[in-house]
């Protein structure tokens, strides 16, 4: 699996999900990284190095935009999933 993307409607909900899996997982050997939210306080209970990595941004107030999926979700909004071309 690339990447999973999951909606729920709390942070409990959220912090929950990722410790259970991040637990179940791990006694596999599997190590799940570079979990994101659009929610502050789901990210403050992540630990940095399971964090996915940020684009150096010098807008200290925005989340980040992330890529998931090969598309960008604005993590601030919650609203924008975009394409990229080069």
């Amino acid at each position: 699996m690339d990447d999973l993307l999951k909606s729920v409607n709390d942070n409990a909900t959220v912090i929950c999900i990722q410790k259970d899996l991040t637990t179940l997982l791990s006694k596999d050997g599997f190590r799940l990284t570079k979990w994101s939210s659009l929610s502050r306080n789901v990210l403050a209970e992540i630990q940095e190095k399971e964090k996915a990595s940020r684009f150096i941004d010098l807008d200290f107030d925005d989340l980040p935009i992330e890529r998931l999926l090969c598309l960008k979700w604005n993590t601030e909004t919650d609203c924008q999933l975009r394409f990229s071309v080069s």
